[in-house]
């Protein structure tokens, strides 16, 4: 048997390094994760290249052409490299090996064959499969017995359409230059008794849709190989199976572990070799794996996910669309070959659970056109590479007519971009993955017409900066995190009047010149303008919690600033009005200076209005250089007086300042120094969600003695949910455990209640892991 060796991506194996989760470490060790198992290479049986016998359709060739031994065939027969075909384009011109100079405007059929040897039984359970790539229409044999499916070929199965017949309909190659196709497997079934020892050939008729027609392209394979192969694509973000189930396993170091579950379910695991396995079945489109370890006292050491493509059904698009077009996930995944661009005036609808997989470089692009996608919780819609790791491109709007709207959206190494007047709405949606620094995950240019871009619910993570330039920005409810270096975790030049960043969360920029916020200008020019940011929290960034730049006029009220250099930085002839936050564990509380010229005796910044700021446990609560100035009153400076009605310098007392609670505890001095005798500081819970400073419940379900409690919490933080039968909960007992996990959104903890007795819930304090 002839055998040639395919080449088959490899197996991944994820390693982690327990300490670098985004957890604090209960134990040191790895957690090794391995999607699929490997399979025997198939076989090829004919390879593209491969020389074949070749009949030009200008007649029929003669009877029994697809079962002759090659001996027989009349002079009408050439033969040359496979590979045949002509194009108009050079991209689809490297699939071919034999020119048809000659077919345009002459025969719309082309006669191929191919013989091959089986030396050595082939096992019955082995699979056949045949791989065209093909432009327009095809009808193959294998010793005279039709392969299904034929493709775009005139009459019924079984009947050979004659020698001057046409494609019914276009079929663009896998390089073609409009909506191409990426080369296709058709699985052929058992080879059963079809491969006998002996001589065998494969033979197929080409057809092109018109004599006039462009191009032509007839590339054929046909293989054996494992009746199930894993066919795993494996990439660094995301894995990609053609079943509705996949085998995960790997080894488990981490010190003390007793458990592995997948999806909450047990895993086979040997403490002893650390080896662990499990089945998961997974339903057609995306799914997203938890994996977990715990002790043997129930407490998780470990958590990480997985995105893995069950891919049963594929479609392919790509090329300009012509008029509205619908997509739905009942299409299969879809294969985004080449970039696609919908045309002014035209929309693209596309709904709840599909997952495209994009080439390199490959983008949505709306020039004054629409795109709905109407994603859901339990079906979001999935923008992601086709190999699982490279970049493709973006979402793209250009131009006043432009509208983007999407919810329940993940974009995976991939942008979302506004131009030119573009609007963009996106909800409950989900960016991540992408550090390329030009053009930002997130980026709009409303230059000349101002863009508008609203966000509402959303997570970026990973990325290396959100750039919203001379647009309208409507930010609530969204989570920001691990900006790479160089970046901001957004940044403003240009922001319009009207445009806020509110109840968000902004953390983890781990880098040198990297802030949470900043309010800028546009290339030296236009400033921001009107922006409000408010009831946000933002930590844990080497820079700046809030940076304005040249002359911004910016409003920053309700914010817990902890953790980064400068709580709120007012620079270069800015104004900024600051009211009841708590601006705590800085460097710096406020500072105000001139960045352009550090030596000038004026061009500061100026902090017009202040009232109601707590500014404790900062190496220094203040700076004021260059001519800049501080307006306060009832606020709440550490070790400094500072002119102004109500303002004092007393110990706020926090409630639990370990774990990162800074709201003021019962015997806090600033509960009524405020103004209008309201309380000092923040008024909890702030930032987003999905990343609050404190734990909300949403909603509570109860079905016979099992209560479902859904609330929003912390994704890095651990809590306890108690629970008592009376209202003064003077016997809180523990019913759970809410242990940080990856990326979640909504919590559901389901709990068998005995005989409805607790009927009074709330989260513990929130404790760090």
């Amino acid at each position: 048997m002839k055998c040639k060796a395919a080449v088959w991506k490899s197996l991944l194996v994820l390693v982690f390094l327990f300490a670098g989760l985004g957890q604090r470490v209960r134990a040191q060790g790895t957690f090794s994760l391995v999607i699929g198992q490997p399979s025997p290479p198939p076989v090829f049986l004919v390879a593209h290249g491969d020389t074949w016998w070749f009949h030009e359709g200008t007649n029929a060739p003669a009877p029994g052409w697809q079962t002759n031994a090659d001996s027989s065939l009349d002079g009408s027969w050439a033969s040359g490299p496979g590979g045949f075909g002509y194009a108009d384009n050079t991209p689809e011109v490297a699939l071919v090996r034999t020119p048809l100079l000659d077919m345009q405007n002459r025969y719309t059929t082309f006669y191929i064959r191919r013989s091959f040897e089986i030396t050595n039984e082939v096992a019955p359970q082995q699979a056949l499969r045949l791989v065209m790539d093909w432009d327009d229409g095809f009808v193959a044999w294998l010793d005279g017995v039709e392969l299904a499916p034929r493709s775009n070929a005139p009459g019924t199965a079984g009947t050979e359409p004659s020698f001057n017949s046409t494609a019914t309909t276009s079929h663009e190659s896998s390089l073609g230059n409009n909506l191409p196709q990426p080369a296709m497997t058709f699985s052929l079934g058992p080879s059963g008794a079809r491969l006998q020892p002996g001589t065998h050939v494969l033979a197929i008729l080409g057809l092109n849709q018109a004599t006039n027609s462009s191009d032509f392209i007839l590339v054929p394979e046909l293989l054996v190989g494992d009746a199930n192969p894993s066919g795993v694509v494996n990439g660094t973000l995301l894995s990609i199976v053609r079943s509705n189930s996949v085998v995960v396993s790997g080894t488990n170091s981490i010190a003390n572990s007793a458990r592995v579950l997948v999806d909450g379910i047990e895993a086979d695991y040997d403490p002893g070799t650390g080896r662990w396995s499990r089945t998961v079945s997974l339903t057609p489109g995306f799914n997203r794996v938890l994996f977990q370890a715990f002790d043997s006292a129930g407490v998780q050491l470990f958590a990480t996910n997985r995105e893995i493509v069950s891919e049963l059904v594929s479609t392919n698009i790509g090329g300009t669309l012509n008029g509205d077009i619908s997509l739905r996930s009942s299409m299969g995944i879809f294969h985004v070959t080449n970039s696609i661009r919908v045309p002014s005036g035209a929309s693209l609808s596309i709904g709840a659970g599909c997952v495209f997989l994009l080439s390199p470089g490959a983008s949505f692009d709306f020039t004054a056109s629409t795109l709905s996608a109407s994603g859901a919780e339990s079906g979001p819609i999935v923008f992601a590479p086709a190999d699982g790791t490279t970049v493709w491109g973006g979402l793209i709007g250009t131009g006043t007519g432009a509208q983007l709207h999407g919810q329940h959206v993940e974009t995976i190494a991939g942008h979302l971009e506004l131009l030119n007047g573009a609007e963009g709405t996106f909800e409950d949606s989900y960016f991540h993955d992408y550090t390329v620094s030009s053009p930002a995950i997130i980026h709009t240019l409303g230059d000349p017409n101002h863009c508008s871009l609203t966000l509402r619910r959303c997570h970026v993570n990973r990325y290396y900066e959100m750039l919203c330039q001379l647009s309208t920005n409507r930010f609530e409810e969204c989570l920001m995190e691990y900006p790479e270096q160089g970046g901001d975790g957004i940044d403003f030049d240009g922001g319009q009047p009207g445009s806020f960043i509110r109840r968000c969360t902004v953390r983890h920029g781990r880098y040198t010149n990297v802030d949470a916020l900043d309010m800028g200008e546009y290339a030296g020019g236009e400033p921001s303008r009107g922006v409000l940011i408010e009831n946000c929290l933002l930590y844990d960034f080497v820079d700046k919690g809030v940076s304005m730049g040249v002359q911004v006029d910016v409003c920053v009220s309700n914010c817990l600033i902890h953790h980064v250099d400068s709580g709120i930085a007012v620079k270069d002839l800015s104004l900024a009005g600051i009211y009841n936050c708590t601006i705590v564990s800085n460097n710096f509380g406020f500072h105000c200076y001139n960045k352009a010229n550090p030596a000038s005796s004026t061009g500061g910044g100026f902090i017009t209005n202040s009232f109601n700021n707590i500014l404790w446990g900062n190496t220094q609560s203040f700076e004021l250089l260059n001519g800049s100035t501080l307006t306060a009153s009832y606020s709440d400076f550490q070790g400094t007086s500072v002119p102004g009605a109500g303002n004092v310098s007393l110990d706020p007392t926090w409630r639990a300042a370990a774990s990162g609670d800074y709201s003021l505890a019962p015997t806090s001095p600033l509960w009524n120094a405020a103004l209008d005798g309201a309380a000092m500081g923040a008024a909890f819970p702030v930032g987003a969600a999905m990343a609050s400073s404190h734990p909300a419940f949403s909603s509570l379900e109860v079905t016979g003695d099992t209560v479902v409690l859904r609330f929003w919490a912390d994704s890095e933080r651990a809590y306890s949910l108690v629970a008592s039968d009376v209202p003064s909960g003077t016997n809180w007992a523990r019913v759970a455990d809410i242990f940080p996990t990856p990326l979640p959104r909504t919590v559901a903890i389901t709990n068998g209640i005995a005989n409805g007795a607790a009927r009074f819930f709330r989260l513990a304090t929130p404790r760090l892991p």
